[in-house]
């Protein structure tokens, strides 16, 4: 199981990096473990509760604090780092299954790539037991598996992808069995990984961008500033529509021109609000991530917006047939790959279908609930009425 803060992935600590340069690292927040799948997980309520806890307890070790340093040349950042009350401050609701844990952003953002992996972890580790299955076979699967994929991608030009798969692996054996295959058949396609730890291990760039969460942080924001400059205004339904359409726009008008302050080369999310509002209104040129709904579809919308010179990372459920399909149908296209579950929990056992979102921003003791739309809308979060709300502000179209 995870002993190390930096058995994570970097963008991660990319985003309390922002936090902290921009004073936003203080809010309090609650994320939420969203459970899409048909397996109940509440049989494995004292094993994921006993692991999760141990993860609350971690502290950073000396070498941690210089292996970032290495990564964001800050001081003060370090210092600060140093001081956070990691994990502390979080405190968790009893259904394991929508589980929920709330306390200081900076404290708790590493943790849901650290929860969703001991949670994968611990369901496969049980998983195998109650087929019978020894972790030797599971492995020896993964491992052919594995040799396949690499033959297949060995064959096919033009293809560079991040190991992204950290959040919901079999286990950290599994990602370094890729990562080393990988360094050994096809080292010009591999160009780095997600993962901290492993990335310095493997002396290969740590590539993190941007999380769904904040974009949905910074609206969680814009709601708050609307409510406090008109919630006693007499003013007209349809001026309340317009007027918090504008700041849910505006805000993540706002979220892209304060991150590439920062990170300039980072790859931006589209679809939080939909990537046809993205794609229209993000008049920056940025780097771009595909990461729900219809490929053909979003490079439509590449040429109608002229984004198509544009950098783009696709990382929406990857396996290699997919990435080898979308390399070749668009050969123009300045495109690598994010592939994540395929590359670390192939083997026996199929993945859950778990999620940690941002859920809810608090401001003077009232409650922000966050919504989250997409490309997909199956993948929706949020009560209907606010979903309802973003949709209208978004110009969202089903």
């Amino acid at each position: 199981m995870i002993t190390s803060l930096l058995d994570c992935d970097m963008y991660k600590y990319k985003m309390l990096y922002f936090l902290y340069k921009m004073k936003l690292d203080n809010h309090i927040v609650t994320y939420r473990l969203y459970n899409r799948g048909n397996i109940n997980l509440k049989f494995l309520d004292v094993k994921i509760r006993e692991e999760v806890n141990k993860l609350f307890n971690l502290k950073f070790k000396y070498s941690e604090l210089q292996l970032l340093y290495k990564h964001f040349n800050d001081l003060d950042f370090i210092d600060y780092l140093s001081k956070l009350d990691i994990g502390n401050a979080a405190s968790m609701n009893q259904d394991i299954n929508n589980l929920y844990y709330t306390g200081k952003i900076s404290d708790l953002i590493p943790f849901e790539t650290l929860i969703m992996s001991t949670v994968n972890e611990v369901f496969s580790n049980h998983t195998l037991e109650t087929m019978g299955k020894f972790s030797n076979e599971h492995e020896q699967a993964f491992i052919r598996k594995t040799d396949e994929k690499i033959k297949l991608i060995k064959s096919c030009r033009n293809i560079n992808f991040v190991e992204f798969g950290t959040r919901r692996r079999s286990n950290i054996k599994f990602q370094e069995i890729f990562i080393e295959k990988c360094l050994k058949e096809i080292p010009d396609k591999l160009i780095g990984t997600s993962n901290i730890s492993l990335a310095n291990k493997y002396n290969i760039p740590a590539i993190g961008t941007i999380a769904h969460e904040m974009n949905m942080l910074y609206a969680a924001l814009a709601q708050y500033q609307f409510n406090k400059d008109y919630q006693y205004r007499n003013i007209e339904s349809y001026e309340i529509d317009i007027i918090q359409a504008d700041y849910l726009e505006e805000s993540q008008k706002q979220l892209v021109s304060d991150y590439i302050k920062i990170f300039p080369d980072t790859y931006f999310l589209t679809d939080t609000y939909g990537s046809e509002w993205f794609l229209k209104n993000i008049k920056e040129s940025i780097n771009l991530r595909q990461d729900s709904g219809s490929i053909a579809h979003f490079v439509k919308l590449l040429g109608k917006y002229n984004k198509t010179s544009s950098k783009i990372m696709f990382s929406d459920n990857l396996n290699t047939h997919k990435i080898i399909d979308i390399r070749y149908q668009y050969p123009n296209l300045d495109c690598s790959f994010g592939w994540g579950t395929d590359t670390s929990n192939d083997g026996l056992i199929s993945p859950l279908n778990i999620v940690i979102k941002l859920q809810s921003l608090y401001i003077d003791d009232y409650k922000y609930n966050t919504v989250k739309l997409s490309d997909d809308p199956g993948k929706f979060l949020g009560s209907k009425e606010d979903i309802t709300t973003y949709k209208r502000a978004f110009n969202y179209k089903d």
